[in-house]
């Protein structure tokens, strides 16, 4: 063998670290990714057909008229001019004092969970 003949020799103690991301790293900010676009592919699909221009029930105001569409939970109330031919009723309360809609009025209630978040009682749109 011969001798060093002078320089520095690396070792691995002595060369600069260089950090790269490790396969888990890189899995993790995949993940997320696409947990991102999942969750913003779901925000807009959950929309429906719901569009921003059309007014539901949340919008409704005592006189305004509004057309019924769906049957059981999946009822939706759509927010008409009243001179329209899909005027079907006519809100006539708004969040009553109580329990239910005083009687010879039809109901709406919007959910979450188990809590009331809206009733609208309402009555055919030509009174």
């Amino acid at each position: 063998m011969q001798p060093h003949q002078g320089g520095l020799i690396a070792t691995p103690d002595v060369l600069p670290l260089i950090s790269r991301p490790t396969i888990t790293k890189r899995a993790r900010i995949i993940a997320l990714i696409v947990i991102a676009v999942i969750a913003i592919a779901f925000w807009f699909l959950s929309r429906g057909r719901h569009s921003p221009s059309i007014k539901f029930a949340d919008a409704a105001r005592v006189g305004n008229c509004v057309d019924k569409s769906g049957s059981g939970d999946g009822v939706v109330l759509e927010v008409v001019e009243c001179s329209s031919g899909k005027a079907e009723c006519k809100v006539a309360i708004r969040n009553p004092v109580g329990d239910r809609c005083p009687d010879g009025f039809s109901d709406y209630e919007k959910t979450r969970g188990n809590l009331v978040t809206l009733r609208l009682c309402l009555i055919p749109a030509g009174h």
